[in-house]
């Protein structure tokens, strides 16, 4: 994870064949070995048209709300100032609320996803400390965006 990070930053990835490009995955030859063959043709013909497994759309749901709440959340520290305010407080329990119902989703989206593509829960705590530690990071203003939004804890039930 730490290499590729480091080459991406590095743009040692910008050229490579293909990006940008939508996978080659209807092509001969270019079969997911985990998918069973009954599965494969309804995925190519959902692929070809646009479409996504409504489980693809529910993650990409998720992940855009929870940026978006970051990214709020982040706004409000940084404009009190780095120095809990009471309109830090009401946003960080408006977040609060935002990260429940997100784990409510996450829960879900868990029933109709595989296995391998299961998302861990939210841990508030966790997120507001985030932000507070990287405000700027998770709103674009510094270096490591990828790595502040990308990792978070998993609570295991």
């Amino acid at each position: 994870e730490d290499k590729i990070q480091i080459a991406m930053a590095k743009g040692e990835l910008d050229a490579l064949e293909g990006k940008g490009q939508p996978l080659r995955r209807l092509q001969p030859g270019n079969d997911n070995p985990f998918l069973a063959s009954g599965d494969r043709l309804g995925f190519d013909l959902l692929q070809k048209h646009g479409f996504a497994p409504e489980w693809i759309e529910q993650q990409k749901e998720i992940r855009a709300k929870h940026t978006d709440a970051m990214r709020s959340l982040s706004a409000a520290w940084l404009d009190c100032a780095e120095d809990p305010t009471p309109r830090w407080l009401a946003q960080r329990d408006a977040f609060h609320n935002s990260l429940a119902q997100l784990n409510r989703q996450i829960r879900n989206y868990n029933l109709i996803c595989p296995a391998t593509a299961q998302m861990p829960f939210y841990v508030v705590a966790d997120e507001v400390r985030r932000v507070r530690k990287g405000a700027r990071e998770v709103l674009g203003h510094g270096t490591s965006t990828a790595t502040s939004m990308g990792a978070r804890s998993a609570v295991t039930a």
